[in-house]
């Protein structure tokens, strides 16, 4: 706004120094008459002009007092407003009347001496086309600073909108290399599965196993005590039998017990490789991660 602000208040002044010499006289009478023969020039040049104090109050109705400019901006047009009234009224000799302000017109008595409202007209001739310089100036500047603005805010757009581009493209390629390497991590992770239920299922039947050659022990070890009172000779044979049996079932246990000392050395080597390949994605899958946050925080920092 303020730079609205500052254009109009411009055209204000200009207008206002027109305004000066297009005072509404009433009831007084001029010396030498010459003023009077001008007044139908000077009521021409009212009719053609916005009313000065009509462009001064659309700006104050424009002020928001929500804003941070607005203290300033109020200063501005109080300012531009007090110099459109210093000059619209400007120090000369008051014979009767008072000046009242209705609508945006000056109604004054006042009274010109012939020679000081010729320099006065002729000062006003040299300011208002001074302004009107300034003026044109002001808006040339505004207009090439404008475009020059724009330029740079459309090339700072391409540029942010090339940039935010080839970030998404990049962040796609990775998203994309992550969900590799997580569908890679759960087919290991599916593998490791299997290969736990398998060993639980070894070690499930060794155990039933082991239980079973346990209880056919046992159950010789009963028939053995049953039967020791009663055969002493078969007792004997039948020790020696079970002893026999004994001992091939000992075999055969101390066998097994060699063959899963085995199957647990391969499973622990296939888990153990099992295991590094899943650390190995893990850390993979978070260097990804910091290389993402990373990036993120350089284009979106906070």
């Amino acid at each position: 706004m303020r730079k609205q602000l500052i254009m109009g208040m411009a055209a204000v002044l200009s207008l206002g120094t027109i305004t000066a010499l297009a005072l509404d006289i009433n009831g007084t009478e001029i010396e030498n008459g010459k003023v009077q023969a001008k007044r139908i020039e000077e009521d021409k040049v009212i009719d053609s002009l916005n009313n000065p104090l009509d462009i001064i109050k659309f700006y104050e109705r424009g002020l928001d007092s929500e804003t941070e400019a607005y203290e300033t901006d109020k200063q501005v047009i109080e300012a531009y407003k007090h110099e459109y009234y210093s000059q619209t009224m400007p120090e000369t000799e008051v014979v009767s009347g008072e000046v009242a302000l209705e609508e945006g017109t000056i109604n004054a008595s006042l009274q010109l001496k012939p020679d000081e409202y010729e320099a006065k007209q002729e000062a006003w001739r040299n300011e208002q086309a001074q302004k009107q310089a300034e003026y044109e100036l002001i808006k040339t500047e505004f207009k090439t600073t404008q475009e020059a603005l724009e330029q740079k805010y459309d090339l700072k757009q391409a540029e942010y909108e090339a940039k935010l581009l080839a970030w998404d493209q990049d962040y796609d390629k990775k998203q994309a290399e992550y969900d590799l390497r997580k569908k890679e991590h759960d087919l290991l992770q599916e593998e490791y599965d299997l290969k736990q239920k398998e060993y639980e299922k070894e070690q499930q039947k060794w155990e039933d196993e082991a239980e079973l050659k346990h209880e056919e022990y046992a159950l010789l070890i009963d028939k053995y005590e049953n039967l020791q009172e009663d055969w002493e000779d078969e007792h004997k044979e039948m020790l020696d039998k079970y002893e026999e049996k004994y001992e091939d079932w000992q075999d055969e246990y101390d066998d097994m017990q060699e063959s899963y000392k085995i199957i647990m050395e391969d499973y622990k080597d296939i888990i153990d490789g099992v295991l590094e390949k899943y650390n190995t994605t893990l850390k993979t899958i978070e260097k990804m991660k910091e290389e993402i946050a990373a990036e993120r925080a350089e284009l979106f920092p906070e």
